[in-house]
């Protein structure tokens, strides 16, 4: 059996987008979720540059991704996308509650992580389970926003910290 490093070798630079956009989350739910829009922009740009410095580096230690990794990371990101698009131009979804119009965009971000199990490998499934599942326990026990969007951001931190660790680590490198 192939080791996971062999199997997904894009696992190792996109946790540092992980790491980039999570800190970007948790600060606009700590801080203002009304500057959320300028924290995730800032994640965002962060987060690619992060990556691509890393690309070099895990492709020398583990290999290149295969086209159909490359090619459902992309429909992920595009359905993601085009969901959420049609959702901010539903009238309907328009007249959802903030707070659950809210949930609903994070449950589709969740949701698209676990898309990209093909490409990045069980922690991403993994990511999108836990945070989905925050996203379902704040809307039961209605949480205020601002702490779902600081955890949902950690999770994605934490995550991106053990997705991309092997790039740091010889030993965890080995153990990968």
């Amino acid at each position: 059996m192939a080791a996971e490093s062999d199997l997904y070798p894009m696992r190792y630079s996109i946790g540092m987008f992980f790491i980039c956009v999570g800190i970007a989350v948790t600060l606009a739910g700590l801080f203002d979720l009304g500057q959320g829009n300028l924290f995730l922009g800032a994640g965002f740009v962060l987060g690619a540059i992060a990556t691509l410095a890393m690309v070099k580096r895990a492709k020398e230690r583990y290999g290149r991704p295969k086209r159909y990794q490359i090619m459902l990371l992309l429909f992920a990101v595009a359905l993601e996308v085009a969901v959420i698009y049609f959702l901010n131009s539903n009238a309907q979804f328009q007249s959802l509650p903030d707070y659950v119009a809210q949930l609903v965009v994070l449950a589709v971000v969740s949701a698209h992580f676990m898309l990209m199990r093909w490409s990045f490998g069980p922690w991403v499934l993994k990511l999108g389970a836990a945070t989905l599942l925050w996203v379902g326990l704040a809307g039961i026990a209605t949480i205020p926003m601002t702490v779902v969007v600081a955890v949902y951001g950690i999770l994605e931190f934490v995550f991106g910290v053990i997705m991309s660790a092997p790039l740091f680590f010889a030993q965890a490198a080995k153990a990968a």
